[in-house]
């Protein structure tokens, strides 16, 4: 019995190593109602999948990082901006960005930090609004599949015109499987998609394949209203919207890191602004 005790034991710790301790504690924690002590093996057999944010993306941020409680970041209080990670992505990676965008266009970035890194429902939403009753209009967004379908696409689908303004996607379009999530008709919706031109998940290059869920990137573009406002960054790639390192299918990146977050900051910061006029 000790043995077997010692034997869990090394490997928790093992895991612990190996996973991002908060993390992993998160995913345990969700899952202990579903399968019990198999949650501590779970995390680690899907550990591949899941991208921690890298030591300089978590200066500011408070040190514990339990539970769910999003970061904010309060530049102002008459615009705000919910803001996806991508699916296993670390919210914590996107704090530079989100502080940035908030300072630079005096509003309120809400960063969330879905349970398992993964942001599929609207009730998510208005629960991160709420906690800011002051500020009538909000935009939402999200890099990969945070913007997409999985996430802040499905919101502006499915909130009201009233709830959501304006709809900003990074590295990210709609997906080919799944939910089909169609905005091409909606007029009342400001969009902004930006791309980036190394990036091999989702590439802008003509012909090129949704990396994660088929199809052609292109195609799926034709589901957003056509006055999307569309920008390329070029020399930047997937993982460059964010900061926590590389994962397959990155491509790889012309600019430097901090070249690209600054022009993708840019372009929020005036998307925001349109929003501001446009409530």
């Amino acid at each position: 019995m000790r043995h077997n005790h010692a034997v869990a034991g090394a490997l928790v710790a093992a895991l612990l190593a190996y996973f991002d301790i908060v993390g992993f504690g998160q995913c345990i924690v969700y899952l202990w109602p579903y399968f019990g002590l198999q949650s501590f093996l779970i995390p680690g057999l899907i550990r591949s999948k899941y991208k921690s944010a890298t030591p300089a993306a978590r200066v500011g941020l408070p040190a514990l990082r339990y539970g769910w409680s999003p970061y904010e970041f309060i530049g102002g209080d008459d615009v705000g901006l919910v803001f996806y990670p991508g699916a296993a992505v670390e919210a914590a990676a996107y704090a530079p960005l989100c502080r940035r965008v908030a300072e630079e266009a005096k509003a309120t970035v809400v960063l969330a930090r879905p349970p398992l890194r993964f942001a599929i429902t609207t009730a998510g939403f208005r629960k991160l609004t709420a906690r800011h009753p002051g500020i009538k209009t909000w935009a939402v967004g999200g890099h990969s599949h945070g913007g997409g379908t999985l996430g802040a696409m499905l919101v502006a689908d499915e909130a009201s015109p009233e709830e959501v303004r304006g709809l900003a996607m990074l590295g990210a379009s709609p997906m080919a499987w799944g939910r089909d999530t169609d905005l091409s008709t909606r007029r009342d919706l400001l969009v902004l998609n930006v791309l980036a031109s190394e990036d091999e998940i989702c590439s802008p290059k003509k012909g090129a394949v949704l990396r994660y869920g088929g199809g052609l990137v292109e195609e799926q573009f034709k589901k957003l209203p056509k006055s999307t406002r569309r920008v390329v960054i070029k020399g930047g790639n997937h993982a460059g919207f964010g900061d926590y390192g590389i994962q397959a299918y990155d491509g790889e990146r012309t600019i430097s890191l901090e070249d690209q977050q600054a022009q993708v900051a840019r372009h929020l910061v005036s998307f925001l602004k349109r929003v501001r006029k446009r409530g």
